[in-house]
């Protein structure tokens, strides 16, 4: 039987050091930990210098979107804000916006450190209900600094896993890399042309490829993290037939998906960079896929909130049959429709309709429409509502 080494510094792996190689780490959603390649001191090695910073570049992300992981915990977002303006030398405005009561507690516990004369029961006493956005400010470390080094590592372990060679400077990239001083490593570099030519059912996912062409003597890795730009790695390629091997995860659900790549298309593109990086074109990108991330998060929560408040009224509320009809009908569209605001908007306008034109008798509460429209606004994690204090 012939011994396993491991790729990083050669050691001959057994029991007692053998480790799961996270290719994409835990803590993002990644699910694939192939054994036999990485020693215990080696993976140690990979996570402290390439895993925790992409982990922490992606941390919101993942919070955001309530990504599905097998190990760990995402981050609690706080959805509130404090914003103090000095308007003498005596006197100083302060504002707090939260999405609910905890969130205003929080805030005005962090301002009574500041402030001891502050009462919190009496700045409660004063809160308001707003319309008006309360901003979550992203923030996402996601260039080239983070991305690139990790992902010209996860290329090397990928292609490893699938018995086909490391990049040539794999191990010195890895020895001499400094967290302190990043540098980027060879034949890495955004590829973003694949829209058309690589499919997956995921609705918001990992995918990652590794693709050997023959003739040309090269192979191609490709990953993307949560839908973002593309990032490519140029490696070394030796065997006599193409090879292709694929990953694709949902992060919504850990489930693993396949991937739809039109190979044929792949080996007449030019592998080179797609974009310099920085240019404006780039950063449109970037900036689409946060957006998207964002505006499906509020309408993933949205339809979750609106399916179990409907859900509960047609259980326990003798309902006009009409309106009966009408929210059903309802129900099953928003499971279906894209987020936009004036889909919320029709939905509150249409149940609005109906609970005027209710016979007051046929309703247990009169004013359960009031108590469904604010019980949507205050469960939303990020949306057109919340509360106010003015101190």
């Amino acid at each position: 039987m012939t011994d396993k080494h491991c790729i990083l510094n050669g050691s001959v792996l057994n029991k007692s050091n053998n480790s799961k190689a996270h290719i994409i780490p835990s803590a993002i959603g990644g699910r694939l930990k192939p054994k036999n390649i990485l020693s215990k001191e080696a993976n140690e090695e990979l996570n402290n210098k390439f895993d925790k910073g992409l982990c922490k570049a992606f941390a919101e992300v993942m919070s955001l979107v309530n990504g599905s992981r097998d190990s760990g915990q995402n981050l609690n977002l706080p959805f509130h804000s404090i914003t103090e303006s000095k308007i003498s030398n005596n006197e100083t405005h302060i504002e707090v916006k939260a999405k609910d009561l905890k969130g205003l507690r929080i805030c005005l516990g962090k301002l009574k450190k500041q402030y001891p004369e502050l009462n919190i029961d009496n700045a409660l006493n004063k809160r308001e209900n707003i319309a008006g956005t309360i901003n979550y400010d992203l923030c996402a470390n996601i260039g080239p600094i983070v991305t690139f080094p990790a992902a010209f590592v996860m290329a090397s372990l990928f292609a490893v896993t699938n018995e086909m060679p490391v990049h040539h400077s794999f191990n010195d990239f890895v020895k001499y890399f400094d967290v302190n001083k990043p540098s980027i490593p060879l034949d890495t570099f955004y590829f973003c042309n694949l829209q058309n030519i690589l499919k997956t059912k995921a609705e918001l996912g990992h995918n990652m490829f590794y693709f050997g062409d023959s003739v040309n003597a090269q192979a191609l890795f490709y990953l993307e993290l949560f839908n973002m730009p593309g990032i490519a790695v140029k490696m070394p390629f030796y065997a006599t037939k193409d090879v292709y091997f694929s990953y694709g995860i949902d992060i919504l659900n850990g489930k693993e998906v396949n991937l739809d790549l039109e190979k044929t298309a792949l080996k007449y593109l030019k592998w080179e960079a797609t974009h310099i990086l920085g240019d404006e074109a780039l950063l449109e990108k970037f900036r689409f896929s946060l957006d998207h991330i964002i505006n499906f998060t509020m309408m993933r929560q949205f339809k979750l909130v609106v399916k179990g408040i409907v859900n509960i009224i047609l259980k326990n509320c003798s309902l006009d049959p009409t309106f009966k009809n009408i929210l059903k009908t309802s129900l099953n569209s928003i499971r279906t429709v894209e987020f936009s605001q004036p889909h919320i908007s029709k939905f509150y306008a249409l149940l609005n309709k109906y609970c005027n034109n209710f016979n007051s008798n046929k309703v247990d509460d009169q004013n359960f429409f009031e108590i469904f429209a604010k019980t949507i606004a205050l469960t939303l994690p990020i949306d057109n509502t919340g509360f106010i204090i003015n101190v």
